[in-house]
């Protein structure tokens, strides 16, 4: 939510054809900019075709977009197509890269 200040934010993923409304109905839809389904676009990670589109929905170039992925296999295909990426492996670690790589939270 703090990032949403002042960037533009996307889920990318796996997930239901539900998503949207679980979204909606635990107050995150807002959070997010963009949502990009697997469920419903017919792609996932680590499909370079899904980081294409969703940076084309939220409007932006790969090398303008960061993705952050519990699964090292999918940030090393976003790194491949010119995004940055960071593998998420807790809260802290993240902001201390996000901090490192001048992202204001």
């Amino acid at each position: 939510k703090r990032l949403r200040k002042r960037y533009r934010t996307a889920l990318c993923g796996k997930a239901t054809l539900y998503l949207d409304t679980q979204l909606t109905d635990y107050g995150l839809r807002p959070v997010f900019d963009v949502v990009v389904n697997s469920a419903r676009v017919g792609l996932r990670k680590p499909d370079p075709q899904i980081y294409r589109l969703t940076a084309k929905r939220m409007g932006l170039s790969l090398e303008q977009c960061l993705l952050v992925d519990d699964k090292e296999r999918n940030t090393l295909a976003a790194e491949a197509l010119g995004m940055k990426a960071i593998v998420f492996r807790s809260a802290a670690d993240l902001a201390r890269q996000l901090d490192y790589r001048g992202i204001n939270r």
